[in-house]
């Protein structure tokens, strides 16, 4: 696997000097980001999903551009994942449906309790549009293949460092006999 591109900073000499077609790099600020909250509507999957973007390492450079572009995709997730639900349950009613003698399904449609007609049931999601919508989620750097692809390695944070001061001091309760 290539090692990941090395930030401007981290070069021995700048990127326009190598030569060849290289662009030169743009330096920009990062910005203050405010990260969207997540509605209350959305399906548990979409949840989940938005929530380990927001803490995993790939989205500690996020701006609120990749946000709310971590929203669009989510929400649509939501929509597709709800789609996918209501399909199902109306499969289920269409096979109580089918199921029930016609004496019996009359009295539980005077009930409220089938509907009049049976329902058909959707055709499902477009598996383009989950396509669409796996292939934006790894622009996000969802998985570690993408983010493997993209060359972003996370690692393990460094251990911490005792400050001096307290080593000062563990040093001195040790001389002393004192627990810690």
């Amino acid at each position: 696997m290539p090692a990941r591109p090395k930030r401007e900073s981290e070069l021995a000499r700048p990127r326009e000097r190598k030569g060849g077609d290289q662009q030169p790099t743009i330096h920009l600020e990062l910005q203050p980001v405010t990260i969207p909250n997540i509605p209350k509507s959305w399906h548990p999957i979409a949840r989940r999903m938005f929530e380990a973007l927001k803490t995993s390492g790939q989205s500690a450079r996020f701006q609120n551009s990749d946000w709310a572009f971590a929203y669009a995709i989510c929400d649509e997730v939501s929509r597709y994942k709800h789609e996918e639900d209501r399909r199902e349950k109306a499969i289920e009613v269409r096979e109580r449906w089918d199921a029930t003698p016609k004496a019996e399904r009359d009295r539980l449609i005077a009930e409220g309790k089938l509907p009049k007609f049976p329902p058909t049931p959707s055709k499902g999601g477009s598996a383009m549009k989950l396509s669409a919508l796996l292939d934006a989620l790894g622009r996000l750097g969802m998985t570690e293949i993408d983010r493997l692809k993209a060359r972003i390695e996370l690692t393990e944070p460094a251990p911490e460092e005792d400050s001096a001061e307290v080593i000062a001091i563990d040093e001195a309760r040790a001389a002393l006999g004192l627990a810690q």
